[in-house]
Parts: structure tokens; C-alpha cells; sequence
């Protein structure tokens, strides 16, 4: 398999924590697929194909905090915004 320098085996950039505290300060309510994919910097389209490549079970609409554990285990802890 080809990867990217700079990328894990989903793709996604390195720099992406894997920490369970770090995940658990992310979560604290429901979020919708748009604020997710924003926290990774992608479309959400694109979100859903890392969901379907991954075999998550996650199912279709908001995504509850433990379905964003999933998704924060499976992919790494998008780095917080500047905001």
C-alpha cells in the first residue's frame, strides 16, 4: 500500500492526536456529520466516505458522543481550531 510522508493509513494528516483525554474534552454533545467534517478540515461528503471505508457502525444523521468516539478513536483528534 502507497502512503502519502505525511499521512496515516486513512489518509489523514499525522498530527491528528490518538489520546482517549483528548477525545473525551472533545465531546460533550450531539454534533451534526457538517461540524465534524469542519473539526477535520473536510467536506462532508468526504466524512462519510472515510465512515463507509473504516466499516464504522455509525448510524445516519447527528452523530452522538458515542458515535463521535468512534470516529475520534477510529481517525485521531482533529487538532483544535484557533478560534
Amino acid at each position: 500500500m502507497n502512503q502519502q510522508p505525511n499521512k496515516d493509513n486513512h489518509g489523514l494528516p499525522k498530527e491528528f492526536a490518538r489520546g482517549e483525554g483528548e477525545i473525551e474534552a472533545r465531546i460533550r454533545s450531539t454534533k451534526t456529520r457538517k461540524q465534524v467534517a469542519a473539526e477535520y478540515g473536510i467536506d462532508p461528503y468526504t466524512l462519510k466516505n472515510w465512515i463507509k471505508r473504516s466499516n464504522l457502525e455509525i448510524t445516519s444523521g447527528d452523530l452522538s458522543p458515542k458515535s463521535q468516539r468512534l470516529l475520534y478513536a477510529a481517525f485521531g483528534v482533529p487538532p483544535l481550531s484557533a478560534d
